[in-house]
């Protein structure tokens, strides 16, 4: 109950509806989100990394079209990157900075992974997933110990563990992101506030956290 507690709407966006937004967004992708939108969570989830410190190996969940990849690619040695849209995979390609580039559903990925890694990123993922509880419990399968798990997620209405907005785009309470992590074995390093975007007029909050394996 206390992680489920307070939640609207359904599990997940539809793996085939959110490919197909992507597919059909993914030339105009980058200059909307990062334009138009005023979009900078990416920056912020990977500045939320221990400033210095360089990993042999770092997922990019839900890469998109590779807005985390470059600020990645300094501090890793090797960076892999899943993604549903396969035309957002080709744009990340381009950029030439990741090693592996999978079009995968990111749950069944992280459930057949063999692979560990010691950087999870995951930059406006979650707003398309209601229930993160497989997530949590895929990324704490692959992240090594000592590893970081670090992320984005919009804030829902005070008191709601998880919500579905109008615009179709699910939101978490920190709470419920505590409780999650708590569940999966991994422990929260930080949380913060931070403002992700704008959209009709108006600041949308989101927080970007840090979760370690110990």
């Amino acid at each position: 109950a206390a992680v489920t507690g307070g939640v609207d709407g359904a599990a997940q966006a539809p793996p085939a509806y959110v490919r197909a937004l992507f597919d059909d967004y993914a030339d105009a992708f980058d200059a909307h989100l990062v334009g138009d939108l005023g979009y900078r969570g990416h920056e912020a989830v990977v500045a939320a990394l221990p400033a210095g410190r360089q990993w042999a190996a770092a997922l990019d969940l839900g890469c998109g079209t590779g807005l985390c990849g470059p600020l990645l690619r300094p501090r890793v040695q090797r960076l892999v990157g899943v993604d549903l849209s396969k035309r957002m995979l080709a744009r990340a390609r381009a950029l030439g900075v990741y090693d592996r580039l999978d079009g995968a559903e990111i749950v069944a990925w992280l459930q057949a992974c063999d692979e560990r890694f010691d950087v999870v990123a995951a930059a406006d993922v979650f707003i398309y997933i209601g229930d993160l509880a497989p997530v949590f419990a895929g990324v704490a399968r692959v992240l090594a110990p000592g590893g970081a798990f670090v992320f984005s997620a919009e804030q829902p209405a005070p008191g709601r563990a998880m919500e579905l907005h109008a615009q179709l785009r699910y939101a978490h309470g920190e709470a419920y992101l505590r409780a999650l992590a708590a569940a999966a074995g991994l422990e929260v390093a930080a949380v913060t506030s931070q403002i992700l975007r704008q959209e009709q007029a108006r600041s949308v909050a989101g927080l970007i956290c840090h979760l370690v394996r110990p």
